[in-house]
C-alpha cells in the first residue's frame, strides 16, 4: 500500500495572471493524501449488513453442497 498525494498541481503555462485580469480567488487547490490503488481503480466502500452478508455466504455454501 502506497499514498500518493492527489490535486493541487502547480501548472506554469508563462503567462502572467494579473495581465490577463483574472484573478485566482475562486479556485480551490487542495492536495488530498490517497491510497494508490484505491484511486487508481476507483474502489468505492461496499456498506452492507453483516446478517445479509453472512445469510448470502450461508446461501452460497448450500447451493455447493447440493451440486
Amino acid at each position: 500500500m502506497q499514498w500518493v498525494v492527489k490535486g493541487a498541481v502547480d501548472v506554469d503555462i508563462g503567462a502572467n495572471p494579473s495581465a490577463e485580469g483574472g484573478d485566482e480567488e475562486g479556485v480551490d487547490d487542495q492536495a488530498v493524501k490517497v491510497v494508490d490503488i484505491v484511486d487508481t481503480f476507483r474502489l468505492q466502500v461496499w456498506q452492507t449488513l453483516c446478517l445479509l452478508y453472512i445469510s448470502y455466504i450461508i446461501y452460497v455454501i448450500a447451493i455447493c453442497q447440493m451440486v
